[in-house]
């Protein structure tokens, strides 16, 4: 017995032991990585993530936080520290005014005016380019863009954003005299086309995980007509100062991507469905740049049915708040609404409702003897005005003629005379009658 106690308390000695050393702390707060909604900044927010947890700092990656304008936005507000985004888009859509000859010297002074910087590129361009299906190139002779103006019964599609966008199709068909009329089409649909053979060539991303899935062809921009949009991260410049810092962690990454490699990451992530983190894990082996993680730092693995339970109590808790903001705005907007059409109007000439005492009385009029309007809580209480104030019901009961002298007063508009007036109506005496109406 005194052997199984002594074994007892060791096991318990144990347990508090682990307990109450948990492992090395993480240092300071944490650094928040931000991602845009596509697959691409997702994986690349998690190998951000991964790299800079090595460093001992705790780390939040803010997935799929939305567009570039959100994103860019809680960078410049300190909401967020670290994303990545890509030269084209830094020139061309957020600081187009400060970089008009699109020179890396031009962005790091304007990145420099808000407190941020940046990485050097990481290796591959995710720019716009035009391709075919590999088989319909090959049939037609097709590398380059400008081998596009010897067919002019091709079929063109292109993504709204594209049709629209100063350095989208206006300036490519200048650029190369294309003679096609390019259409407007949905991205994920006129990869559906080139399959059906309803299109022949469309706009992609230079690092689209669909070319490898439907074969395509990137054509070669001999003209030079699309920006480059250089994969980089964008930061905020305080990072520099922390101890550790978690820039130089960033900046092991630069040039260690390639385009086909990126391809490949994406088409593993979005067409394999692994999940991005598993994804970056993988690059980070394969680079040779894979980090031991502390147990404190590692981010936690969440099972499928924690997912799904965390994701049910997210948009139930969405879908309550929605139903309370409705029933505060709809059911007051609902009486207001029922009152206005039983003959309620937006000043003193007249009541809707029924009145107690007796149909006009000062005391209960919604309105004061200057016009203004009383507490809104007899708004909804009272319904007489000063307008009725010597009621003559026509063709109406008088309360002397009731059976149980029990009634009320009703008033009204009339609708052929637009003039308001009063009605005693009697309470019926049988118990039948007198069920809630």
């Amino acid at each position: 017995m005194r052997s199984r106690g002594a074994a007892a308390l060791a096991l318990a000695a144990a347990a508090f032991g682990g307990c109450a050393d948990p492992g090395p702390k993480p240092a300071g707060p944490p650094v928040v990585i931000a991602s845009k909604s596509f697959t691409e900044s997702v994986i690349l927010g998690e190998i951000a993530a991964d790299i800079v947890r090595g460093t001992g700092l705790a780390v939040e990656h803010r997935r799929q936080l939305g567009g570039t304008k959100v994103v860019w936005r809680a960078l410049e507000t300190g909401a967020v520290d670290v994303y990545a985004d890509y030269t084209g888009t830094l020139y061309e859509e957020i600081l187009r005014d400060e970089t008009p000859h699109r020179t890396l010297d031009e962005l790091d002074a304007a990145l420099a005016r808000r407190g941020l910087a940046r990485t050097a590129p990481l290796g591959f361009d995710n720019g716009y380019a035009l391709a075919m299906t590999d088989a319909r190139a090959e049939a037609l002779g097709v590398r380059r863009i400008s081998d596009l103006a010897a067919h002019p019964d091709l079929r063109l599609v292109f993504s709204n954003e594209v049709m629209d966008r100063r350095d989208g199709w206006p300036g490519l068909r200048a650029r190369y005299a294309l003679p096609q009329v390019a259409r407007g089409m949905d991205h994920d649909l006129a990869y559906r086309a080139l399959d059906a053979g309803a299109a022949d060539v469309m706009d992609i991303y230079a690092t689209d995980a669909e070319i490898r899935a439907h074969h395509l062809r990137v054509l070669e921009d001999d003209r030079g007509y699309f920006p480059s949009y250089a994969a980089l991260f964008v930061y905020r410049a305080g990072l520099a100062g922390r101890t550790p810092s978690p820039v130089p962690a960033l900046r092991r990454l630069e040039g260690r991507f390639t385009a086909p490699g990126m391809i490949a990451l994406n088409a593993r992530a979005k067409l394999d469905h692994v999940p991005e983190s598993e994804v970056a894990v993988d690059f980070l082996r394969q680079t040779h740049m894979e980090v031991s993680l502390p147990s404190a730092l590692a981010p936690p693995k969440e099972s499928a049915v924690a997912t799904i339970g965390r994701h049910a109590v997210e948009h139930t808790t969405m879908v309550l708040l929605s139903l309370l903001a409705a029933i505060a705005v709809g059911v007051p907007l609902g009486v207001v609404a029922a009152r206005a059409s039983a003959g309620w109007s937006s000043g003193p000439p007249g009541c809707s409702r029924r009145c107690r005492r007796s149909p006009c009385s000062s005391s209960s009029s919604p309105w004061s003897a200057s016009g203004r309007r009383r507490r809104w809580w007899r708004f909804f209480s009272t319904a007489c005005s000063p307008s009725c104030a010597t009621p003559t019901p026509a063709s109406s009961v008088s309360p002397s003629r009731c059976a149980t002298r029990r009634g009320r007063w009703a008033c009204g508009r009339e609708r052929a005379s637009a003039s308001w007036s009063c009605r005693w109506r009697c309470r019926p005496s049988s118990r039948a009658s007198r069920l809630p109406r």
